[in-house]
């Protein structure tokens, strides 16, 4: 795994470390059934008042281009200040954004064929081990409604990320609060776990 420093610029960040973390993680990556398809990832990342847009398409699950800028017919737009982006890049928030950004969780031809259909916005507002609140937001293909809120700990989002707890056990343990559209929520905690 590569080491992000403290101090990458959004530009470093996608024009030479996605790349290399994306040829990385295919050396290991045994993917299958994902000819014919277009992963369109876009983000924003919100700094001192300035908005730097940088896209990642993923063709066939095999080969990645960044665009830098936004793209059209985005599968995935993530919202985020550059304090809360930093942390995730850098590790300090691991586990916010894997899902959207790791080739081995995109490269699911299941999972891309829900993301695919979901319309609406997720909002994460996750607490990080220290207390502070780190909040983003994502927009599946362009719909800005139905929209939902998770308040979660970052704890509790990577597990549910990575399906050691299903959405429905962390809500009904009052591990998961959830805010705003519940039937888009119910679809998102499927979606998520």
């Amino acid at each position: 795994m590569l080491q992000v420093n403290d101090d990458v610029t959004v530009e470093d960040y996608f024009q030479n470390f996605v790349p290399r973390m994306f040829e990385e993680q295919m050396k290991g990556a045994s993917i299958t059934g994902m000819d014919g398809t277009t992963a369109k990832l876009m983000f924003n990342v919100a700094s001192d008042g300035a908005e730097h847009t940088y896209s990642i398409v993923i063709k066939d699950a095999k080969e990645m281009e960044i665009v830098p800028g936004p793209v059209d017919d985005a599968l995935v737009t993530l919202d985020m200040d550059e304090a809360t982006w930093r942390a995730a890049v850098t590790g300090k928030l691991a586990g916010a954004i894997d899902m959207f950004t790791d080739v081995n969780k995109v490269a699911n031809r299941a999972r891309y064929d829900k993301i695919k259909d979901m319309k609406g916005t997720l909002v994460l507002d996750l607490t990080r081990p220290d207390g502070s609140n780190a909040s983003l937001k994502v927009m599946f293909n362009g719909a800005e409604k139905p929209e939902a809120t998770f308040i979660c700990s970052l704890d509790t989002w990577v597990q549910l990320s990575t399906g050691q707890i299903p959405g429905v056990t962390a809500f009904m343990g009052g591990q998961l609060k959830i805010t705003g559209d519940m039937p888009f929520a119910i679809e998102l905690s499927n979606l998520v776990s």
